[in-house]
């Protein structure tokens, strides 16, 4: 029963597994560590990751909420998707005109996928401009860290995703018909 271990009593009896638990926070290298668990009796040395490991709904909430992160990621691909797509219909019958001008499909492919870069790399530095700033505005209490592994994954992980967003652009300029695309601009 937690209560009788938190007491450190066992139903009236006093044994060595009723002493209440003790934790004991220690910055120690390996060779500190072997110590320890030799010149100490019963004692168990753990790392600080272990010990947040074993707190209870731990795993669960770091399962959530890395489940929510994917599908942030997931549904950011589809937002990118869809509004290079839109940018990229809206231009249907300037690109009509320029394949009919014989403008090379490679060449306008590159176009394509050159505007989406300096859209997504302008607008991942105007955001890290901005979460760099509220990081200095934000109370030395406020739990907030940034990880440089974190940031350069999650930059490259949106790059990559608007890389794959403009192939579905670069894949409608491909089906763009030029007779077609300049009956629409007249129009």
């Amino acid at each position: 029963d937690w209560q009788a271990m938190k007491q450190g009593v066992n139903q009236g009896e006093e044994t060595s597994s009723s002493v209440p638990f003790n934790v004991i926070a220690v910055n120690a290298n390996a060779d500190q560590v072997n110590k320890i668990s030799t010149n100490v009796k019963d004692v168990e040395v753990i790392t600080q990751k272990v010990a947040i490991s074993n707190v209870p709904g731990y795993s669960a909430e770091q399962g959530s909420l890395l489940m929510m992160i994917v599908f942030l990621f997931v549904i950011a691909a589809f937002v990118l998707a869809v509004f290079f797509y839109v940018i990229t219909i809206q231009k249907t019958s300037q690109f009509g005109i320029l394949k009919a001008m014989g403008t090379k499909m490679s060449y306008l492919a590159w176009s394509v996928v050159g505007q989406v870069m300096i859209l997504a790399i302008s607008s991942l530095c105007i955001s890290l401009l901005l979460t760099f700033g509220m990081n200095k505005v934000l109370p030395d209490s406020m739990p907030f860290q940034l990880e440089p592994s974190t940031i350069l994954l999650t930059s490259c992980l949106f790059v990559g995703m608007s890389l794959l967003g403009s192939l579905i652009s670069v894949a409608k300029v491909a089906k763009v018909d030029a007779l077609e695309a300049i009956g629409r601009a007249g129009a």
